[in-house]
């Protein structure tokens, strides 16, 4: 046990406090000492809701190119199955910006960039973008008929990704501790964005290429991408479903 150094003290010099002494007996104007609990590292080292943000506006940009330069849609007035699994991105990544499922960021205690809006801006210009895009739907009176592949299990896909994407969080959380590996976030974020490379990659076949195309081989094109974008659209919403908040009754047990 240290014990405090004998002999005069200077003139102007506050003596240490010997181990063990009570808070009482910390000297006056000495501040104690709190320890400050790191922040969690979010995904990739970025800022929280940085990954979801670009994965929102990636999907509002693809449905806006699917209305403006589809030519299933523009000539033959069908709309691309790509379209309608991206609608339904769109309604579930709204939903999951606001309540219940409210994740919007908060700003990093150290955090002194000029750009301080992003990604806390992505809610409102998703909200702007959806409603513009169905006020100039509206407008134009665009003719159009829904695919003959359209079903009720459409919608299934998008919400089995959001399910397991959370389910995998949940349990990985729970076997780490409470806190996900770092390397476990950022495997979830590739997956969600190497989904959405291949959302891209099929609209761009969409867009350029099945017009190219003799109508023979342009419904095999069409029937061999159909396999794959409900794929691609589970892997996105895997992604939001894993960052969604575990409600209570499942982390504490409480009845709710």
């Amino acid at each position: 046990m240290s014990t405090p150094p004998s002999g005069p003290v200077p003139t102007g010099v506050t003596p240490p406090a010997p181990a063990g002494a009570p808070l009482s007996a910390v000297p006056p104007g000495t501040a104690p000492v709190v320890a400050v609990e790191p922040e969690p590292r979010a995904t990739f080292g970025w800022r929280p809701g940085s990954v979801r943000g670009i994965l929102a506006l990636m999907v509002l940009l693809l449905l806006w190119s699917v209305a403006l330069r589809s030519p299933q849609w523009t000539k033959e007035h069908e709309i691309p199955l790509i379209y309608v699994y991206l609608q339904y991105l769109l309604v579930l990544i709204i939903a999951y910006y606001f309540p219940p499922f409210g994740s919007l960021s908060t700003r990093s205690r150290g955090d002194r960039r000029i750009i301080r809006l992003w990604p806390e801006i992505v809610p409102w210009l998703l909200l702007v973008g959806s409603l513009g895009l169905w006020a100039w739907l509206y407008y134009t009176q665009r003719e159009y008929d829904y695919p003959p592949r359209v079903s009720f299990s459409l919608p299934l896909f998008v919400l089995g990704g959001f399910v397991i994407g959370h389910a995998l969080t949940w349990l990985f959380s729970r076997m780490s501790g409470g806190q996900l590996p770092a390397w476990f976030q950022d495997l979830q974020a590739w997956v969600a964005l190497l989904g959405m490379v291949g959302l891209t990659a099929e609209l761009l076949v969409h867009l350029f290429v099945l017009e190219t195309l003799s109508p023979e081989r342009r419904r095999e094109v069409v029937a061999a991408l159909v396999q794959w974008e409900g794929l691609l659209a589970a892997l996105v919403a895997f992604y939001f479903g894993a960052r969604t908040e575990t409600p209570r009754i499942l982390t504490t047990g409480a009845s709710a």
